[in-house]
């Protein structure tokens, strides 16, 4: 009896060994954001961790630096995955875009309004003949800015807006006064309170800012050949995402390495 279990153990270690390896799935994510985006901290951790390998992945990541842009290549198929505001998503369904948010990465609406914390702009009224700076021209930010700048009886002509691009460029933009304040995504911003010592006043969207915002998504068409793939594409980002909160300072290196931006002792911190 032994003699059988052992010989069955080593015939199925054998049959293990001799299977061929499972060859990896190619998916392309393009980004609404650029390579700094404050979002895409979970795709560097889990392509420099090798959690996309151990879930047989080959992600394949591009950055075009608009939401809307990244919405209309994964709509007409040049791109499986797109990381983006959801902004586009329901503003493009109207226009024929279909797409389905299947991970967010945060549970709250995180495009914000936002002025240096002296600026002398106290209410959203106070935004009228304002230029406000955002990412790139169009940006999903100014979905969110629109809405709450009417609700607070302003005018589409009330105010204009200049792309200041991110990290220290726009930074520079708001202490130079270029821009009055800024339509961005909160994180982005609380990461410039932290490496630049700026202070922010926000101004939350009181109808969205509750609402999940931040996602991955995919055409129906994609979720249901890709479904697989994607799935481990999902758990594969959970996994950074418990990293970053268990090892924040590995997960800091990653990033940084991944953006190309400079490692440096005080960054990682």
């Amino acid at each position: 009896m032994r003699r059988s279990a052992l010989f069955a153990a080593v015939l199925l270690a054998a049959l293990a060994a001799a299977r061929p390896a499972v060859a990896d799935d190619t998916l392309t994510v393009v980004s609404g954001s650029t390579v700094s985006g404050a979002f895409e901290v979970l795709g560097f951790v889990a392509e420099r961790a090798g959690f996309y390998k151990e879930q047989h992945l080959d992600v394949v990541a591009q950055y075009s630096g608009n939401a809307a842009i990244a919405a209309q290549l994964v709509a007409s198929g040049k791109a499986d995955i797109c990381s983006l505001n959801i902004g586009p998503i329901l503003s493009g369904y109207e226009k024929g875009l279909r797409l389905v948010a299947f991970f967010s990465r945060d549970p709250h609406y995180l495009s914000v309004l936002a002025v240096l914390d002296d600026s002398p702009i106290r209410t959203l009224a106070d935004f009228k003949g304002a230029t406000l700076g955002e990412y790139s021209a169009g940006s999903a930010a100014e979905i969110a800015a629109n809405s709450e700048l009417s609700g607070a009886g302003l005018k589409r002509s009330d105010y204009t807006y200049i792309p200041i691009g991110s990290g220290p460029q726009a930074v520079l933009a708001l202490t130079s006064k270029k821009v009055a304040g800024v339509a961005f995504p909160y994180p982005e911003l609380a990461n410039y309170e932290v490496v630049a010592g700026v202070k922010f006043r926000y101004f939350w969207h009181p109808i969205l800012k509750d609402i999940p915002n931040d996602a991955y998504a995919a055409t129906p068409a994609t979720i249901a050949s890709k479904g697989d793939a994607l799935q481990r594409f999902a758990r594969a980002n959970v996994e950074a995402a418990l990293l970053v909160r268990e090892n924040p300072q590995l997960a800091a290196r990653y990033f940084i390495e991944g953006s190309g931006a400079k490692l440096t002792p005080e960054a990682v911190d």
